[in-house]
């Protein structure tokens, strides 16, 4: 099976990064990967420091702390994880980033608020502002009491992945197999036809045109399917409705589903309503987001190296 090499895992004491740092360390039980634990002091906290206290120890402080969160976290099946841990000073989602790159993460973890719905509070937080700007694939992990430390906490049952049918096409599903092989689960290509949206008088005029965009989105869906994985061609589905909440839907019709999602094409992150968006405030599952780099044919670059 192949792994992650080198995992991020970002925190901030919050019980959503709690569960984030359990399904982190669980992963790197599973590999043979390194796990580092990143805990980012705000640059306005350290420069309010600064006028009564020193901001090394600050930061000396931070340190100790986290090293107590971390082992504390650290259940008697993940003894063998021997975590990194770093304090760093500045914006949390710059110093994210900068993290990822200077250590060649090829995975960074983080936890969503895990509210649930649109009441999550997720535009302009800290995950978001990654998502936005992040070049490797970023693990979103909700609350959920299944995702502890332990070797089948970083088990899932299956990956669905969503598929828009434009240039990102056959990146995602390329990258979507990498993920697949990664996590050791079976792999789901779906594509949500959407509604056609017309005045009523109009309705009865489309009645033929949405099986045929069914039709062929199916036929598209298995061409891409048996481009990416010819031996073994993943399942695929195509559905009618909402995209994000569809998506979400169906995450829940399998246990334990990690749920993929491209940072490129028509799904890209750059917007509350879009699809990635939403389906990141909706899902109750752990969602991996992949930066696409929209392609006509072959594997993406995301995809070679999972």
């Amino acid at each position: 099976m192949a792994s992650f090499s080198s995992i991020l895992c970002s925190i901030d004491f919050s019980s959503h990064s709690r569960h984030a740092l359990h399904l982190a360390m669980a992963l790197a039980g599973r590999g043979d990967g390194s796990l580092r634990v990143v805990h980012v002091v705000d640059v306005l906290l350290a420069q309010a420091a600064a006028i009564t206290y020193d901001v090394a120890r600050l930061q000396s402080d931070a340190a100790a702390e986290l090293r107590r969160f971390v082992e504390a976290e650290r259940p008697a099946v993940a003894r063998w994880v021997d975590p990194i841990v770093e304090v760093r000073i500045g914006h949390p989602h710059h110093e994210i980033l900068e993290a990822a790159a200077g250590h060649g993460a090829d995975l960074v973890v983080m936890g969503t608020h895990g509210l649930g719905g649109f009441r999550k509070l997720f535009f302009g937080s800290v995950t978001e502002r990654v998502l936005r700007a992040t070049r490797v694939p970023l693990l979103a992990v909700p609350i959920d009491e299944r995702h502890r430390a332990s070797p089948e906490a970083a088990r899932f049952g299956a990956v669905l992945a969503a598929i828009e049918l434009d240039r990102s096409a056959m990146g995602m599903a390329a990258a979507a197999v990498g993920v697949a092989r990664a996590f050791d689960a079976p792999l789901t290509l779906l594509h949500v036809v959407r509604p056609i949206q017309a005045a009523g008088a109009w309705t009865s005029s489309f009645g033929e045109e949405l099986p045929r965009r069914m039709e062929h989105a199916r036929v598209e869906l298995e061409r891409i399917a048996e481009s990416v994985e010819p031996a073994k061609p993943p399942r695929t589905i195509v559905r009618n409705g909402a995209a994000a909440e569809t998506i979400a839907d169906a995450a829940l019709e399998h246990p334990h589903t990690l749920v993929a999602m491209g940072l490129g094409g028509s799904g890209v992150l750059h917007r509350p309503g879009s699809t990635a968006y939403r389906v990141l405030c909706l899902s109750t599952v752990p969602v991996i987001a992949l930066p696409i780099e929209p392609v006509v044919a072959g594997a993406s670059s995301i995809g070679a190296r999972l």
